[in-house]
């Protein structure tokens, strides 16, 4: 009631003192920091989730207007942590913008649909899959089909990345919506930009960067994520520093917050740079390798004390509202009710399909489709049957 009652007796003030410099006086963030502080007082987070739940403890979550930089070595996780974001913040119904320079779409659907399915991408590449296996596998894919994603990487620059943000934030803007993500992968390997960046300084190149990234992050009042590498030599076991990152003092000057994944027995997210909050705070998480997933381990023990199920692949998305939404969309599409597909641009058909064709096969014309059709005690016939009719609607949806 209070906070009611204050947001009253601003707007009623500064319709009376309004003036062409409105968006440059406090008073226009007012509206902002009232709504802030009603879902603070409902007991939510104020900012879009990071996708794991102690992280977002620790974090409150991604905040729009900050530039992140995750950093790790190599292999230890920091695109899975980047892609549970990423999934977290769709699901939510948020627009993401992802610039990948590393993984093709194709590979990118697999990584954000395997954990619903609870099938890792190995067995999708090796064709270890039973019809139960390919039927939810290829349901996941529909389902992540359809989020709100649009991926970038083909002849991306840092001029690329800005002036594309901006105009899908605008237009996001325009139809009552928003872009609350903006994920690069990563820093070191965005290209210099010709007869604007000496090649040979690559200090001055990366701080062009990240300042060009903070300042997009402001202006569009959204979070980028900015992936990273360390320069790290000698004994890597030993705990990385904000200094061991490539072009630590561009990331020390316009970061907002830093992430470290390290491995110390399994992974633990370091938080050396907060401006947020206290620095300094560790976030101990549990790797699953089949799944390229970082888990809560925190989170699961309460949850699991209070018999909430854990969040283990292939449940993680029945615990969202987003999947009511898609069902319903499912729905609606089966009665002829939805003629055009979602908003946002969606990973295309080509690229569902393929992922799809990895997991169950071309055409039932191919000479090995008869051991997709096999039937045992487990049902995989049928499952078969309902992976190709799944398949099917993937089409109908995209054609």
């Amino acid at each position: 009631e209070a906070v009611t009652l204050t947001r009253a007796r601003i707007d009623r003030v500064g319709s009376e003192v309004a003036t062409e410099d409105d968006d440059c006086s406090l008073m226009s963030a007012a509206e902002e920091v009232f709504t802030d502080l009603e879902r603070a007082g409902s007991g939510q987070s104020v900012g879009v989730s990071t996708g794991v739940d102690d992280l977002d403890a620790e974090l409150g979550g991604y905040f729009g207007g900050d530039l992140v930089i995750l950093g790790a070595d190599n292999g230890v996780g920091k695109t899975a942590l980047a892609l549970q974001g990423v999934r977290s913040v769709a699901e939510a119904g948020d627009e993401v913008n992802v610039f990948s320079f590393e993984m093709p779409k194709k590979r990118l659907l697999n990584r954000l649909a395997q954990h619903h399915s609870g099938v890792g991408e190995q067995q999708v590449r090796t064709g270890h899959l039973t019809g139960d296996e390919m039927a939810r596998h290829g349901s996941a894919v529909s389902r992540a089909s359809q989020l709100p994603v649009k991926v970038y990487f083909r002849g991306i620059t840092i001029e690329t990345i800005v002036s594309k943000v901006r105009a899908n934030a605008a237009k996001a803007k325009r139809e009552g919506r928003r872009v609350a993500l903006v994920v690069v992968d990563y820093l070191q390997i965005v290209p210099p930009t010709p007869r604007v960046d000496d090649p040979r300084d690559v200090e001055g190149r990366l701080s062009r960067m990240t300042g060009a990234l903070k300042q997009l992050a402001m202006e569009c009042d959204l979070t980028v994520l900015l992936l990273s590498q360390f320069n790290r030599t000698g004994n890597k076991s030993n705990e990385p520093t904000l200094h061991d990152f490539k072009g630590s003092g561009a990331i020390e000057s316009d970061a907002d917050v830093a992430i470290i994944l390290h491995v110390a027995g399994d992974r633990v997210a370091i938080i050396p740079k907060n401006r947020g909050g206290e620095p300094g705070g560790r976030v101990p998480l549990r790797w699953s390798g089949q799944y390229q997933w970082l888990h809560s381990p925190a989170a699961e023990a309460r949850a699991a004390a209070v018999g909430h199920r854990d969040a283990d692949p292939g449940e993680h998305l029945a615990d969202r509202p987003a999947r009511a939404a898609l069902e319903q969309r499912e729905v609606q599409e089966e009665d002829g009710q939805a003629q055009e597909r979602p908003a946002g641009l969606r990973l295309d058909f080509d690229a569902v399909v393929a992922v799809v064709d990895a997991a169950g096969g071309e055409g039932d014309d191919r000479p090995d489709r008869q051991q997709d059709d096999r039937v045992d005690d487990d049902g995989d016939g049928a499952a078969a049957e309902d992976f190709r009719a799944q398949r099917a609607r993937l089409r109908l949806r995209f054609g």
